[in-house]
């Protein structure tokens, strides 16, 4: 009997037809997932959990979509909402049928999951129930990552425990929680991206473009820092803010970049949030991409996947001195900035080493090359 590869997640097409809850970094690193499997020889079939995130009166009944030879989507039904109770009702309603969608995988399968919390009751109920192979990516513990109440930790511990095995974001959490190595892998972000239909863009000064990308939530990103080190940089430079967040945060990003433009050398230009194509172009006309996550424990769960973003469209990364950035294998590739203050990451941004494009797209085709070989075996592995 053949087996097949399914891959979950939260997951929506590029200009669906409705606004699903999903995360454009989660999808690039899926996208990145699917490619991998496929350069390992699998074919997979995605099974979103992505729901409808609209305010209003819309259903949808879902579809299974052809996304390329390799790859199909089983995007779950859903329908949209007004108020706090319809939202609810949405999320089981979908999760019903994500639930039956997995009752279809056989003791032979292969589940691949990217790690979330509110969907883990389903999974260990099917897993339970049809015994398939599950494999729990995990892109960070997000009890920690986002300070959360610690008493969802054991919760989320008991989903990546029910695991047969792992692929994990960086190389310390497999030691901290004392899982499998044997059974383990790591990926830190998407090594290749497919950018040969996109168009870069084109500044038309001779100016340094620097660009931050990510959220503007205050316990997670360093977007704060990274408008306030404009300050303390020249006209050389031009920053660019890219992201999502809650309005209220987006709106004290704005607040904050119009006071720093008012006497800031280096001007700051909010971008907001773009789709993967355009986020494409954008970058690759960048020189540098930020990365000034806040510092604390909280991050030795986590990777900051987008440097490998940057890193597989050729940017080169000033970065906070995260201690799983350090022990890495792109290590050598880093510029990290000592203190976090505005001041250092200015600093940091003015004396970045610059690597040539081509040897950091090089760098990431070996990591995919070895991540590829790891896949396959780790998947095939009794």
């Amino acid at each position: 009997m053949r087996s097949k590869i399914y891959y979950f997640g939260t997951y929506n097409i590029i200009n669906g037809k409705h606004k699903r809850r999903c995360s454009t970094s989660a999808i690039v690193k899926m996208n990145y997932m699917l490619y991998a499997l496929n350069q390992a020889g699998f074919d997979v079939e995605l099974i979103s959990s992505s729901y409808i995130v609209e305010k209003k009166w819309c259903f949808d009944k879902g579809a299974k979509i052809k996304l390329n030879d390799h790859n199909s989507l089983n995007l779950s039904p859903s329908f949209g909402y007004k108020t706090i109770l319809g939202k609810h009702l949405s999320v089981i309603f979908t999760s019903i049928f994500f639930f039956f969608k997995l009752l279809k995988i056989r003791k032979c399968d292969t589940l691949i999951v990217y790690h979330g919390n509110w969907f883990s009751n389903p999974i260990l109920l099917a897993k339970k129930i049809k015994r398939f192979q599950l494999i729990v990516e995990v892109e960070e513990i997000y009890t920690y990552a986002f300070k959360r109440p610690i008493k969802g930790l054991k919760k989320e511990l008991k989903f990546i425990m029910s695991a047969n095995k792992y692929i994990f974001v960086n190389d310390l959490i497999c030691d901290i929680f004392n899982l499998n190595k044997d059974k383990s892998i790591v990926c830190y972000g998407p090594y290749i991206m497919n950018t040969e239909d996109v168009e870069q863009i084109k500044f038309k000064d001779d100016k340094i473009h620097v660009a931050y990308s990510g959220s503007f939530n205050k316990v997670k990103g360093g977007v704060y820092n990274t408008i306030e080190a404009a300050r303390y940089l020249s006209d050389d430079y031009v920053m660019h803010i890219l992201g999502f967040g809650e309005k209220s945060d987006e709106e004290e990003v704005k607040l904050l970049i119009k006071r720093v433009n008012q006497n800031s050398k280096c001007k700051v230009i909010f971008e907001g949030e773009k789709n993967q194509l355009e986020y494409y172009s954008f970058m690759k006309g960048c020189t540098l991409g930020l990365n000034p996550q806040i510092w604390g424990d909280h991050m030795l769960y986590a990777y900051p996947s987008k440097l490998l973003v940057y890193l597989s469209l050729g940017l080169n990364i000033v970065t906070s001195p995260l201690k799983t950035l350090k022990v890495s294998s792109v290590n050598t590739y880093f510029n990290y900035y000592e203190e976090e203050s505005p001041q250092s990451l200015a600093k940091a941004i003015a004396n970045a080493k610059i690597w040539p494009e081509e040897e950091l797209i090089f760098a990431g085709k070996k990591l995919n090359e070895i991540f590829v070989k790891d896949l396959f075996n780790l998947v095939n592995s009794k």
